[in-house]
């Protein structure tokens, strides 16, 4: 099901999108695709994720505060006027680094350890686009001695590419059904 409805989608975007605005969308969903890739075949991936799925839950709102507020230090980015190139790719692979590490931060606290570490490589999965290829060999150098651009600050939210609507719609979608309030695996 997975690969017809990736064959469609496929068919659908190469006639209806101009070369330059493809590749765009197909670098912005590269992780998302891999991630429901793997989810749909892997059934070792498929079992590790239904041990752990009432962490998502219970960390949904976090999910999706983590993702706006990325979305939001992306988008300010890409905006900014006063940084050169290599300055806003470490900007962005720093926002990317804080994000997953919010996700964790929140698993972690509300899970257990087993739980937040697959709540962050999910993250990771879902976030690992074309554009930010480069940017694990610098994010911990770089990034985790702590970063200007938390993304725990407030602010208006703006969408930056269709893979970040996959990460608001992941928690949600998939995990709705799962209760609240009990630490899980």
């Amino acid at each position: 099901v997975f690969n017809r409805g990736m064959r469609c989608f496929d068919d659908y975007t190469s006639r209806c999108l101009t070369n330059k605005t493809l590749n765009l969308f197909k670098n912005n969903v590269e992780g998302a695709r891999r991630f429901f890739q793997r989810f749909c075949s892997d059934r070792e991936f498929q079992k590790d994720y239904l041990r752990h799925k009432d962490c998502f839950s219970y960390i949904q709102d976090d999910w999706m505060r983590c993702t706006r507020n990325f979305q939001e230090i992306l988008t300010d980015e890409l905006h900014g006027e006063h940084s050169n190139v290599t300055n806003k790719f470490m900007e962005f692979c720093c926002a990317r680094h804080a994000y997953e590490n919010c996700i964790y931060n929140s698993a972690r606290y509300k899970c257990y350890k087993n739980s937040a570490k697959f709540a962050r490589d999910t993250a990771k999965t879902l976030s690992d686009e074309k554009h930010f290829s480069n940017c694990r060999q610098y994010e911990n150098a770089l990034c985790s001695v702590g970063h200007p651009r938390s993304l725990y600050g407030g602010g208006t939210s703006a969408i930056f590419g269709w893979t970040q609507l996959l990460l608001v719609w992941l928690p949600a979608g998939l995990l709705a059904g799962a209760t609240r309030g009990r630490r899980y695996a």
